[in-house]
C-alpha cells in the first residue's frame, strides 16, 4: 500500500519487502514437510502507480529496471540445506576415474586443499586446468545441494578459445553424505561449448586425507 512507502535519499518513495517462509508456504498451500532441498519459491511484484499504470516482471523496460525505481519485479528463493563449515574442507587426493580428455584435466594424482566459498555449502580448490598445457592454478567450485553435489559454469584457464563456461553441471550428478566427508565425487560436464572437443562427462574422485 501507499502507505508502506517512506522517502528515500533522493526524496522519492521507498519500502522494504520481507517475506517469511510461512507466509509463502501459506500461498501455495503447502507445509514444510512438503519441501526439499532445490525447490524454489517464485515471486512476482507489481508496481501501481496513482496514474493507473501497473508495471510488472512482464511488461517493465529498462527505463524502470534500470532506472530509479531498479528492481526486477521477479524474485527466486532457493530451499537449500546447511552444510556444516567443518565438512569438506582440507586436504584431498584428487584422482579421475573416468577417460582422459587429452591428458588429464586437473591434478590427477595430486593433492588439493578444500575451502569454503562464497556460501556455506560452496567449496573450491585450486589445480591446474588441463596441465600437460598450462600449469597456472585455477579455482575449481562446487556446490553442495541437499544429497547432490552440483558443479556451476565457470571458465578454464587452459583452453583452445576464451575459456568461458568451459567446465558445467551434468545431467546425472554426484550424490554426497553430509555425515561423512571421507570420499566423495564430482561428476561435470567438460568443454561444455565445445571448445576444444565435444563435451564429455568426467568425474574425479576426493578421498580426506
Amino acid at each position: 500500500s501507499r502507505e508502506a512507502f517512506t522517502p528515500g535519499p533522493f526524496g522519492l518513495p521507498r519500502t522494504t519487502l520481507t517475506l517469511t517462509a510461512t507466509e509463502m508456504l501459506s500461498k501455495v498451500n503447502l507445509t514444510p514437510d512438503a519441501l526439499f532441498g532445490g525447490d524454489t519459491f517464485r515471486t512476482r511484484l507489481a508496481l501501481n502507480l496513482t496514474d493507473g499504470r501497473v508495471f510488472s516482471s512482464d511488461n517493465a523496460g529498462g527505463i524502470i529496471t534500470g532506472g530509479f525505481f531498479s528492481p526486477p519485479f521477479a524474485y527466486s528463493t532457493p530451499v537449500v540445506c546447511n552444510l556444516d563449515e567443518t565438512a569438506f574442507v582440507g586436504d584431498y587426493l584428487l584422482e579421475e576415474i573416468t577417460p582422459y580428455v587429452d591428458g588429464p584435466t586437473f591434478d590427477d594424482g595430486g593433492i588439493v586443499t578444500l575451502e569454503i566459498g562464497d556460501t556455506d555449502t560452496e567449496r573450491f580448490f585450486l589445480t591446474p586446468n588441463y596441465p600437460n598445457y598450462c600449469s597456472t592454478l585455477n579455482d575449481f567450485r562446487f556446490l553442495f545441494v541437499c544429497g547432490e553435489i552440483i558443479i556451476p559454469t565457470q571458465e578454464s584457464n587452459c583452453a583452445c578459445g576464451s575459456g568461458a563456461d568451459f567446465f558445467g553441471p551434468s545431467e546425472n550428478p554426484a550424490n554426497y553424505d553430509a555425515a561423512d566427508d571421507s570420499v566423495f565425487f564430482i561428476t561435470f560436464l567438460n568443454d561444455t561449448l565445445s571448445d576444444c572437443a565435444p563435451p564429455a562427462v568426467t568425474t574425479y574422485k576426493l578421498t580426506k586425507q
